[in-house]
């Protein structure tokens, strides 16, 4: 009668081999893990980017409709020194359809992605502490002119950009930054509807520069680096 050979016992991992291969997965992880920590970040900012165009195409919507004229962006209940979001909320009835485009019936405001940056939300992060409004933010210096005729520079008059925090000084001499959210960088739109990633070494993104350019016809290149650095590492 044949008997069936008994298969050869399994060898166990010893725990030098165990102890490669855990090696080996940590080493395979400190490769990948920041790769896919870039490309996130990079999807982020193109995202932003494309929302920050978005709010620009409704800008020269607006600009059509009110003969040249900027929207409004103060606002009597909430300011944060010189800009508010006001002019973001009223220009979400181009991209948001329906009668309701900022308060719901009873009254709770309508939150909108459009005009919050993607890394906000990805980093567990409140938007505007007051009624979560709008995390981009918009040039207030530049409420009521006429785009048209006052600003002989529209490619060169930043306009929205992709932070609530006011870019410049008020009165008392508080100064403002802007957080660089995007490896360094923001992203902003300009009057004449191109956006750019600006990043913190820019010597356009200091006080001087910034405020001459929404407040002048044209911006004063002899503020270039004066001022204040308005790019922040602190990210709200």
């Amino acid at each position: 009668m044949k008997t069936e050979a008994s298969a050869p016992p399994r060898r166990a991992f010893t725990l030098v081999e165990l102890l490669a291969v855990i090696a080996i997965i940590g080493v395979l992880a400190a490769i990948i893990l920041p790769v896919l920590g870039s490309v996130r970040s990079k999807a982020t900012a193109v995202r932003c980017s494309g929302q920050v165009r978005q709010l620009g195409v409704a800008l020269q919507m607006y600009l059509q409709e009110h003969k040249g004229i900027m929207p409004p962006t103060d606002n009597a209940a909430w300011k944060f020194e010189n800009h508010t979001a006001q002019g973001i909320r009223m220009l979400r009835q181009y991209y948001r359809p329906g009668p309701a485009f900022v308060w719901k019936p009873d009254g709770t405001f309508i939150r909108d992605e459009t005009d919050i940056c993607p890394s906000v939300a990805q980093n567990g992060l409140t938007t505007n502490p007051v009624n979560g409004g709008p995390d981009y933010g918009m040039a207030s210096q530049a409420t009521g002119k006429n785009a048209h005729t006052h600003y002989e520079q529209p490619s060169r008059t930043p306009v929205i950009w992709d932070s609530w925090n006011a870019a410049w000084t008020n009165d008392s001499g508080a100064k403002k930054t802007l957080p660089l959210r995007h490896s360094g960088a923001l992203n902003c739109v300009f009057l004449d509807g191109h956006v750019e990633r600006i990043k913190g070494s820019d010597k356009r993104l200091w006080s001087g520069w910034w405020y001459s350019a929404a407040v002048n016809s044209r911006p004063n290149d002899a503020w270039l680096g004066s001022g204040w650095a308005l790019g922040s590492t602190i990210i709200p």
